[in-house]
């Protein structure tokens, strides 16, 4: 919370408050800090488009790697709505801890690193192009057919078939050279987040 008093004042208070207020309204304790925590990945997600290419890079990878250890539990539900940008409650305790710890380590380098407003995003057309080919290879990977991807984006699909197409997917970018994936990443997280928009 220090990291987070120096480099993010505002993000601290708003923390702050929330803590306070889920405390007075008798919340569980690790209610309150999933809730709390929840700030903080809201920050993250929207810092993650100024952020340089191997933190970027590193941020992704980590998400990725969750969503295989939840995959691996058939924690499937947990698993798409950490891919699909909607976890909710306490993530960490159905994490191993070294992902736990690697997850808030990459979260207080992003919170320590200065904002860079010139940072290269994927441009559109290159980036559809992109995602496009990554999804064709999602969909070959898992056995998903490509015209259920849209519905399983939306979240309105069976969370298994999202896990595993949105790992491969992760899988694909991930593959590429690290400032093209971090390109790609960057221009992902400006959008609405969705790999189809």
């Amino acid at each position: 919370m220090q990291l987070i008093k120096t480099h993010e004042p505002a993000l601290y208070e708003r923390i702050e408050t929330s803590v306070i207020r889920d405390q007075d309204e008798g919340l569980a304790p690790q209610q309150v800090r999933a809730n709390a925590k929840s700030l903080v990945t809201s920050y993250v997600a929207d810092k993650t488009t100024f952020l340089p290419n191997q933190l970027t890079y590193e941020l992704f990878a980590t998400t990725r790697d969750q969503m295989a250890f939840l995959a691996e539990r058939d924690d499937y539900q947990a698993c798409a709505d950490l891919a699909l940008g909607r976890s909710k409650g306490d993530l960490d305790s159905k994490l191993s801890p070294e992902l736990v710890e690697r997850g808030n380590n990459t979260t207080a380098r992003v919170i320590s690193t200065k904002s860079d407003q010139n940072v290269a995003k994927m441009p559109g057309e290159e980036f559809a192009q992109l995602a496009a080919r990554s999804f064709g290879e999602a969909s070959q990977a898992t056995g998903i057919p490509p015209e259920e991807v849209d519905g399983l984006l939306l979240g309105s699909g069976d969370p298994t078939k999202a896990c595993k197409l949105m790992k491969a997917f992760f899988d694909s970018i991930l593959a590429q050279p690290v400032e093209v994936a971090a390109s790609a990443l960057r221009a992902l997280s400006s959008g609405e987040r969705s790999p189809t928009q």
